[in-house]
């Protein structure tokens, strides 16, 4: 699997909106990698496109990233395994112990139909075929490097409720697609567990 590596390369940006120093990204310390969250970028005019993400994470003034983004073109790195990407922060009302400390984020690039609109609710959100196979296959080797159990692979809503990723989120059928949402990510759950080296238990 070719991974591009585009490491983002200044940690710190000063925030023009209060003028205050932060970081699009932190240090991982002694904390075990035991999660995998699977997002979305929700930026209806990605249209598949990875490097359009990647290369705008390198310079934006957002404290936010993620370790890897899995689209039409090609799968790109943009934090190192061993730092804490910002994707899901710790908070005490989520529903399981995955957060930024102890979790590897991959973001799967979406298209949308519809680019008027930006709605969570939007129908139209979808992963192409070639994005589907190649994430499960992404957070396969993943979890088989890390050792991590199938049900510590979860989605951005599974650990805060936040509807991401959308083409894998809720009981509705998908416009494009003509599945549930839902399913989409039982089935894709299902991709990554054929595709792992390891025993199915692990």
């Amino acid at each position: 699997m070719k991974i591009i590596r585009k490491i983002i390369k200044e940690r710190t940006f000063v925030d023009p909106k209060d003028g205050k120093t932060k970081s699009r990204f932190g240090y991982r310390g002694h904390n075990r990698i035991a999660w995998i969250i699977v997002h979305y970028t929700g930026d209806r005019y990605s249209q598949g496109c990875a490097k359009k993400t990647a290369d705008a994470m390198q310079t934006w003034k957002r404290a936010i990233s993620t370790h890897y983004l899995v689209g039409d073109d090609a799968i790109y790195q943009t934090v190192e395994d061993r730092h804490c990407a910002w994707h899901c922060p710790y908070n005490k009302d989520n529903k399981c112990a995955a957060s930024n400390s102890v979790a590897i984020g991959v973001d799967l690039v979406e298209h949308k139909r519809n680019t008027k609109s930006k709605s969570v609710k939007d129908r139209d959100w979808y992963f192409t075929e070639k994005v589907i196979l190649d994430g499960a296959h992404l957070v396969a080797m993943l979890a088989d490097k890390y050792i991590i159990p199938m049900d510590h692979i979860v989605r951005h809503f599974d650990v805060t409720g936040k509807w991401c990723p959308r083409p894998f989120v809720g009981n509705d059928t998908n416009e494009i697609t003509g599945d549930t949402h839902e399913n989409a990510w039982i089935m894709f759950k299902e991709r990554v567990r054929l595709a792992r080296r390891c025993s199915d238990d692990v």
